[in-house]
């Protein structure tokens, strides 16, 4: 016999079945809920990292567009006006040079939708900001932005590159013009980088202001000396093509014919002051250069300071071969005692440095040696011939004492461009980032 279940029993048929359906509806709305939130976890994660890679590409663009700046200029890579010829600064409204990873070789090292691409132009005084104005007029006096007040007033925007110096107020005190030989004028260009990162359609774009080393590299002439030059019969010849007057400039109230032997190569004429030596290539004190160089070497002994010139390795000495590289190497042997210092022809590959050698105390440069860029002795540089071989110095020479040399195979030459690449490519102070933003 069945029992027929009436009442409140009855009324609760089937609540199990309710109650597990909706805690399935629920756990599927959880689950869909945290699968939606995970996808969008991972989405924001991935643009996330997409964004800080197209940041670093970025940065990997404006670095690799100085790179190419440091170049030279006949090079196929070389970014930068390629009219531009030393001393001459520039062309307003150039339209500039670009490039892309998507180009040539790079693409294959970069991972599938990543690129970086860069384009250099000059900072504007008009195109661009308007903040960095001076007061000059777009003339041909005013053809290096050469400003005349002090301090800068700001005004005047024209169709003129901005200058390194005081268009952008830096080289300048109250009234007091500021003495760095470069900045003075502001004679060097400021360079506009843009450069945008790209990661999987992600962009970051850089903007970048790249200004000129303020290195002063030109000494003037082949050999730039307070006292005497005393190279006996060396061929020593100027760059007529960059206006110089001589071949070697002596110190100031020496007649030319009253050093010990008469200039062999070159006409020779006498300074009317005396250099300020420790100034000359950047305003600053010679001694900042140490932390700028590539090498640096400090001795007070000869036999110290040989053996560490020795142990400087090939790729430090820079590249003559492809002149793409250049060093600064700083030499702080001032009093040093003992056996002459000396660079000998078996201390640099090829027998040839590439660079600026700058020497606080004595050096001498040994036989069949080559150097292209500048010389920079506080002491005595005396070049060692050794008889027939050649000594060759492609570039100048800025000495505080006498230079000299015992043989008529040397080779002095005097080239303004050479020491303009070598100034471009120099150490960390070639060139020098002035500002970014992130746009």
């Amino acid at each position: 016999m069945m029992k027929v279940i009436t009442g409140a029993f009855a009324s609760e048929r089937g609540f199990v079945l309710i109650l597990a359906l909706v805690s399935m509806l629920a756990m599927t709305i959880i689950g869909i809920s945290l699968i939606i939130n995970m996808s969008t976890d991972l989405q924001l994660a991935r643009n996330e990292r997409d964004g800080k890679q197209a940041f670093q590409l970025a940065e990997a663009g404006v670095n690799e567009t100085i790179a190419r700046l440091r170049l030279l200029t006949t090079n196929a890579k070389y970014m930068g006006e390629p009219s531009a010829s030393f001393g001459l600064y520039r062309t307003p409204g150039w339209a500039g040079t670009s490039f892309s990873t998507a180009q040539g070789a790079e693409a294959a090292n970069m991972s599938a939708g990543s690129t970086y691409q860069a384009t250099l132009t000059y900072l504007e005084e008009t195109r661009d900001t308007g903040v960095y104005c001076d007061d000059d007029a777009n003339s041909v006096a005013a053809a290096k932005n050469e400003d005349t007040t002090y301090p800068l007033p700001q005004k005047n925007c024209n169709n003129e590159v901005v200058m390194y110096g005081q268009d952008f107020g830096i080289c300048f005190s109250g009234t007091v013009p500021c003495t760095k030989p470069s900045a003075k004028k502001g004679i060097y260009p400021v360079y506009k980088i843009t450069s945008t990162g790209t990661v999987n359609g992600t962009d970051r774009v850089i903007e970048a202001y790249v200004g000129a080393s303020d290195l002063n590299m030109d000494p003037g002439s082949a050999i730039n000396t307070n006292t005497c030059d005393d190279t006996k019969n060396a061929t020593i010849t100027g760059d007529a093509s960059a206006g110089n007057t001589s071949d070697v400039l002596q110190g100031p109230g020496l007649a030319c014919a009253s050093c010990p032997t008469p200039v062999g190569g070159g006409t020779c004429q006498n300074k009317t002051a005396t250099d300020d030596m420790t100034t000359f290539l950047s305003g600053d004190p010679l001694s900042n250069f140490a932390s700028q160089a590539d090498v640096s070497i400090k001795c007070s002994n000869g036999n110290t300071c040989n053996a560490d010139i020795g142990v400087v390795t090939d790729a430090q000495w820079g590249d003559c071969a492809g002149g793409s590289t250049s060093s600064i190497i700083y030499m702080d042997n001032a009093g040093a005692t003992g056996a002459p210092t000396k660079i000998s022809s078996s201390d640099l590959p090829g027998n040839c440095g590439r660079g600026i050698l700058i020497v606080t105390g004595d050096i001498t440069i040994g036989g069949n040696v080559q150097w292209q860029g500048l010389i920079y002795v506080m002491g005595t540089l005396t070049l060692d011939g050794m008889g027939a071989q050649n000594n060759d110095i492609l570039g100048g020479i800025m000495a505080n004492s006498t230079v000299s040399g015992n043989s008529n195979a040397i080779t002095i030459t005097y080239s303004p461009k050479t020491l303009a690449d070598v100034g471009r490519q120099a150490g960390s102070a070639a060139k020098t980032y002035i500002s970014w933003r992130r746009l």
